[in-house]
């Protein structure tokens, strides 16, 4: 045969053995795959699985994760799975059950082959799972050691491919418990439930999405404990100069009271919104005790701003009264606050039914700042405007002051100086509060009356004009008080009683209740009773349940003097003890001891006394 019509002929069979060989190999991987797959369904198959991958697992993670079991496995994802995963110290952190997953093996496997010079896409389409548990276990530093969990037990050097992308297009969690503390927050115990999410995780960023999930949180301070559905987004960038960006709308409760929050935080900037559009008594009373509302109350509030700079408004209703405001806020590493509040038509007795009704309308303006290091210091102005208070006129008043705290030095001080722009009776105030190893109140005032209406009112005072200083101060710790008074007054009118001037001078030093008090009052050139006294002098010295007295007048037509002096105590009833009087008159004088006189049941007994003198009226008395 011709060598020539040979050699294709031996070709033909090698290409048409090496085909059928290929064949043979391509159906043998096909029917080794069926066979592994179908292998799959098999309980000790599975088990067989899931020992691998705990053998695989073990060692990789400064934790550790623990598979339990597989309900199915195959080229399109995994069902049933349920498995623990421990932190560092072997304390159990999360605990998962009922974790499924669809995906293409197959196109993954693929992609891993034929694009390596692209990310490898691992997009999971339908995720869920059943329950879920997580422990939360401060690690020291303020972080929960789940975290620790899944850093690598080895940490290897930083790939220089192309990264992975993980796609979950539709997650639900059936259930899931989130309990524990971290350093510096209070106690956590939150349920999520029926939550509807989407994640993307990439080189650049992660970004996590809840489309719909109802939240119960519990224990939380003030029994404020959330309850309600949440809809909320977040992503966080890989870069750690770039800022995170969320999103959140919840509507639900909190301290059981309805509030509706809008909020969203993107490129550095904050917009939030919150409404409690109907607050009730009973909610309100549980956060504040002291406050009774007879009617619901309304609340808005608003922030926006560009960190660390932000900006808001607040409002808030109770009856037909009304606060509202603005305030500013920087979080510098020295943190500043300013707020301005305007309150309109408050009545107290819509706050409390032991207030008083009252129509209250005030202004204030307050700042302060925080320094990373230092002494904080602040200011503040209170005006008010004429008010009623149970029916009586209250008058408009202004305070303004300054603040400082010292947590280093443990010193606080607060200094203020009010006006009262009482009608007839302008006063100021001023008061230095300091606080340290001991709390000092210091204080001084002035009053200037010029025929102030309220005294008519109160004590039937037509005229009245002078001046009332006052000053000193008070120690907290052991109620000591140390004062001084002075009231320079003249041109006294009462019916037909006058007093052309008084002068009072008192102090008073020791502990409360029962410090120790002196007093000179001074009259000149009056009518008493229809007595043109031309000067009386009243002095005592004691306590309120003890005081000695002494006085002295003198009248004219007829011109008279009396002294008198005597020991009060009201001990058992008021009594006054040792009591003398010496009358003088033209050619009368006489004088009447008493040992005691005490008054009780509407009569007075006197013990021991007598009487002596010479004279006209001394006969008469007789």
């Amino acid at each position: 045969m011709d060598a020539r019509i040979s050699k294709p002929s031996r070709l033909r069979r090698y290409a048409k053995r090496a085909g059928i060989a290929l064949l043979a190999l391509v159906g043998l991987v096909v029917v080794l795959t069926a066979g592994a797959l179908f292998s799959l369904r098999f309980a000790a198959v599975r088990s067989f699985v899931v020992a691998r991958v705990n053998s695989a697992l073990d060692g990789t993670f400064k934790g550790r994760l623990v598979l339990h079991g597989i309900g199915s496995l195959g080229l399109s994802g995994i069902s049933a799975a349920d498995a623990q995963v421990f932190d560092p110290a072997g304390r159990r952190v999360l605990d998962i059950h009922g974790l499924g997953a669809q995906l293409s093996v197959p196109t993954i496997v693929w992609a891993a082959l034929t694009e390596k010079s692209k990310p490898l896409t691992i997009r999971i389409t339908d995720a869920n799972l059943r329950h879920v548990e997580a422990v939360l276990i401060d690690n020291g530093s303020g972080s929960p050691t789940l975290a620790d969990a899944f850093l690598p037990k080895t940490p290897s050097a930083p790939s220089s491919g192309p990264g992975t992308v993980v796609i979950i297009d539709h997650a639900v969690i059936e259930h899931a418990w989130a309990h524990g503390s971290l350093a510096g927050t209070p106690a956590l115990d939150v349920e999520l439930k029926n939550a509807l999410s989407t994640l993307r995780t990439d080189d650049t960023s992660t970004a996590i999405a809840f489309k719909k999930v109802s939240l119960v949180a519990r224990g939380l301070p003030q029994g404020v404990d959330p309850a309600g559905d949440l809809q909320a987004s977040l992503e966080i960038p890989a870069a750690s100069d770039k800022a995170l960006a969320a999103r959140a709308h919840y509507r639900g409760t909190a301290a059981q009271i309805p509030v509706a929050l809008d909020a969203s935080f993107v490129d550095n900037q904050l917009v939030a919104t919150l409404e409690a559009r109907e607050i009730s008594p009973a909610a309100l009373k549980k956060q504040v005790p002291g406050l009774e509302l007879r009617s619901p109350a309304t609340l808005s509030a608003s922030a926006q701003g560009k960190l660390p700079k932000l900006s808001g408004t607040f409002s808030l209703g109770a009856g037909s009264g009304k606060v509202d405001g603005d305030f500013e806020l920087g979080l510098d590493a020295d943190l500043s606050a300013k707020t301005n509040v305007r309150a309109h038509d408050v009545d107290l007795a819509e706050l409390t039914p032991s207030a008083p009704p009252s129509k209250l309308d005030f202004t204030l303006h307050a700042a302060v700042v925080v320094p990373k290091v230092g002494t904080i210091t602040g200011n503040f102005e209170l005006a008010t405007q004429p008010a009623l208070v149970a029916a009586q006129p209250v008058p408009a008043a202004t305070v303004n002051g300054t603040f400082s705290s010292d947590a280093r030095a443990e010193r606080n001080r607060v200094e203020a100086h009010a006006e009262i722009a009482e009608p007839g009776a302008q006063t100021s105030l001023d008061v230095t509060l300091t606080q340290g190893k001991r709390t000092l109140v210091e204080f001084r005032s002035k009053t200037a009356l010029n025929d102030a209406p309220r005294l008519k009112r109160l004590a039937s005072l037509s005229h009245a004009k002078g001046q009332i200083d006052a000053q000193g101060n008070y120690r907290v710790e052991d109620q000591s008080l140390n004062a001084k008074l002075v009231a320079d007054l003249r041109a006294l009118e009462q019916a037909d009683n006058r007093i052309a001037s008084a002068r009072v001078s008192a102090t008073v030093g020791g502990a409360l209740p029962h410090p120790i008090a002196d007093a000179d009052v001074t009259i000149t050139d009056a009518v008493l009773a229809g007595q043109h006294v031309s000067q009386a002098k009243l002095k005592s010295r004691g306590t309120l349940s003890h005081l000695s007295l002494t006085g002295d007048l003198a009248t004219t037509a007829p011109e008279r003097h009396v002294q008198l002096s005597t020991q009060l105590s009201n001990d058992r009833g008021l009594v006054a003890e040792r009591s003398n009087v010496q009358f003088l008159q033209c050619d009368t004088n006489f004088s009447l001891f008493a040992e005691s006189v005490r008054g009780f049941d509407g009569r007075t007994r006197v013990t021991w006394g007598h009487f002596q003198g010479f004279g006209q009226a001394a006969v008469l008395l007789v």
